[in-house]
């Protein structure tokens, strides 16, 4: 799985999802890193943000996210 495969949605008024932003910027820097407020897939079921988007399963929270990607990108 590459970095350029996975989407990090936040949204401005999420407070976790600000420094996680940060941290995917400096770390992973090909994550795309997109705002649920611009609109989301119809097909993906975000109920929560931060949520990390790969292949069309999505991962919530800021420690798995965090571990997702240390596990699958060195």
């Amino acid at each position: 799985m590459t970095q350029d495969n996975m989407i990090l949605w936040g949204a401005s008024w999420c407070a976790p999802c600000g420094p996680l932003k940060k941290f995917v910027a400096e770390h992973y820097p090909n994550v795309n890193i997109r705002d649920i407020e611009e609109g989301v897939p119809k097909h993906l079921s975000i109920k929560s943000v931060p949520a990390l988007q790969v292949s069309g399963r999505v991962i919530t929270g800021v420690n798995e996210i965090k571990m997702h990607l240390a596990r699958v990108i060195q």
